[in-house]
């Protein structure tokens, strides 16, 4: 008897119904033009794109997740729907005209720019007026221990709680439009499909590589489940840059 290998479709805790919400929430159309900062294989792009006719652009530093991209594309690459820039988002951003963009998405990477605040502030001279900005982050749900952010190697300030989340866009000039955040079971699922992988993973890894591997990652694990599950939660947001004049 052996274990599957569980599929790890989006690498955040946000459930797919929940992402699908949001995406409703927007009336995309062709000629439109998203952006997906830090998108790995591109999942959450090419739902957004797919049947409409907008152009999508992935950013993303790592060519194997933009190779996945390109084979799950269906096409869209070729037919210049779609393009793959593997390149550094900061100076890629700068490269673009002013508001010439319909939508940035960023689940999970603000980090490319080293805060939630300075993405934001990044992109927002080339989001259109009316535009849309998707991110996902994470929040505290309360004060992190100094254990646990020993362990993260990281300050509680690099995060913050869900309603700052919310507010410090709006500080900036953002429209806050609606939220959803991962439940535990949301949570349960995202790092038991991960941890699993790891184990698996394990087992491919030569021998002199494999106990390495799994002390950090475990040391991981024992961290998140001793105090990241009731300390640290994540939220996709939906803001919109001068929606109402």
């Amino acid at each position: 008897m052996k274990i599957k290998r569980p599929v790890l479709k989006y690498n955040n805790p946000i459930n797919e119904s929940k992402l699908n919400e949001m995406i409703s929430l927007l009336e995309i159309k062709a000629g439109d033009t998203i952006v997906d900062i830090g998108g790995g294989s591109g999942n959450v792009l090419l739902q957004m794109i797919q049947n409409s006719g907008t152009q999508g652009i992935l950013v993303e530093t790592d060519e194997s997740l933009i190779e996945k991209c390109r084979k799950a594309s269906g096409g869209m690459v070729e037919t210049g729907q779609l393009k793959l820039i593997a390149e550094d988002a900061k100076t890629f951003v700068k490269e673009l005209e002013p508001e010439s963009i319909d939508c940035f998405v960023c689940i999970g990477a603000s980090y490319i720019f080293d805060t939630y605040l300075n993405f934001m502030k990044a992109i927002m001279p080339y989001l259109k007026k009316g535009g849309f900005i998707l991110i996902g982050e994470q929040f505290w749900i309360k004060e992190p221990s100094k254990d646990y952010l020993d362990i993260l190697g990281g300050e509680e300030s690099e995060s913050r709680y869900h309603y700052e989340n919310i507010e410090a866009p709006e500080k900036l000039g953002l429209t806050y439009l609606y939220s959803n955040i991962a439940s535990q079971y949301d949570w349960n699922k995202f790092e038991g499909d991960y941890f699993l992988e790891v184990e698996l993973k394990a087992l491919d890894l030569p021998e002199t590589e494999r106990k390495e591997f799994l002390e950090q990652r475990r040391t991981f694990r024992r961290a998140q489940y001793r105090f990241g599950r009731s300390t640290m939660g994540f939220g996709l947001y939906l803001f919109a840059k001068e929606l109402v004049k």
